[in-house]
């Protein structure tokens, strides 16, 4: 049996015997021997390269596996330890086998070999740029290369427990729909025939569309500053970070970032289109929700003098104000001291008044 046919390494992922590890792979090194050896020492050099890099020593080895050639048979022994070689090159080992059969050499057999560390596969996916909302569901692409290794496994995970066995995939681009808003951290590995890989993440946050809705009332007039009311909601787990509102009456827009009321005064009469939009922290918009007022000019009021009373004259009745109180004109109302509910009283009114 040739002395190279003695040694042999598998990858992390891989199935079987590899040719060559790959930079910063999990790989195992295994030696074949005629017999069952007192003890194996495996000496890396303290190669700084080499994680880890100190000796190892079995003692008494237990065979992986044994095969009879030519009527002989040999006996496989693994390390048990992973190893990560961190450079691309090649790592010199040293295998001192101790047979149980003594011989001038005290029953040792060293043997040299090198493991031919490549460079790994670089793991890549993209995805569209999205809205933030959680729906619709997202495209991966996978933009991965083997580094001249052919790509044979594809392993995804999307962060989405809630999604239940979609949370995972093995198609090479796939499409997932998530679950629930959050942050979720994607994560994808591919593996080489050789059993090589590499891993690429990434974190995307999505929310429910968040519905915006607000309170106002439908008429007001020339002046007055009006309230508005923010009733915007949005699903659990996802909250609103941006209301943006826009009065109608040609006023600039106003964003804030708190669902406080707001109040806006208009100066002119006319019917008003007042919108609110509003945005989740994610960035998902709302539709545009939409709300009417009719802003009405302030009335003209004039009153007639009144003729001069008594104090102790009676109550009596005010009369000559415009616009009166009738059906489609408004509410006329008369105020002043000792007056209630549209009655004078010159008593309470006292004397000299006004």
């Amino acid at each position: 049996m040739c002395s190279s046919d003695l040694f042999s390494l598998q990858n992390q992922f891989g199935t079987g015997t590899a040719s060559n590890a790959c930079r910063d792979n999990q790989f195992y090194v295994r030696v074949t021997l005629p017999y069952k050896p007192l003890s194996i020492t495996w000496d890396f050099a303290n190669n700084p390269n080499l994680t880890p890099n100190t000796a190892f020593v079995q003692n008494n080895p237990t065979p992986e596996d044994s095969f009879v050639v030519n009527n002989q048979t040999l006996y496989v022994f693994k390390n048990p330890t992973p190893y990560l070689f961190h450079i691309v090159g090649s790592l010199p080992v040293s295998v001192t086998a101790v047979s149980p059969i003594p011989d001038g050499c005290n029953g040792e057999q060293q043997f040299t070999f090198s493991v031919n560390v490549i460079q790994s596969p670089t793991a890549s996916f993209s995805f569209p740029v999205t809205n933030g909302c959680l729906n619709p569901p997202i495209q991966f692409t996978d933009n991965s290369n083997g580094n001249g290794m052919t790509l044979d496994l594809y392993q995804w995970s999307f962060g989405d427990p809630g999604s239940g066995a979609n949370n995972s995939s093995t198609l090479q681009s796939p499409v997932h729909a998530f679950s629930t808003g959050g942050t979720f951290v994607v994560n994808q590995r591919v593996i080489t025939l050789e059993g090589c890989y590499d891993d690429s993440s990434t974190t995307i946050s999505l929310s429910d569309k968040p519905s915006a809705l607000f309170n106002a009332p439908l008429n007001a007039c020339q002046g007055e500053t009006v309230t508005f009311t923010n009733q915007s909601t949005i699903g659990s787990g996802s909250t609103i970070n941006q209301w943006v509102w826009n009065f109608g009456d040609g006023s600039p827009s106003v964003t804030v970032t708190n669902g406080n009321a707001q109040t806006h005064t208009y100066n002119t009469t006319g019917s008003f289109n007042v919108t609110l939009t509003v945005v989740s922290s994610t960035g998902c918009s709302s539709d545009l929700t939409n709300h009417s007022i009719t802003v009405n000019p302030l009335p003209t009021v004039s009153m007639s003098a009144l003729n001069s009373v008594c104090s102790n004259a009676a109550p009596f009745a005010l009369t000559g104000g415009s616009p009166a109180t009738a059906a489609g004109v408004g509410t006329g109302v008369y105020s002043g001291v000792g007056v209630s509910n549209g009655i004078f009283n010159p008593s309470v009114a006292g004397a000299g008044y006004p």
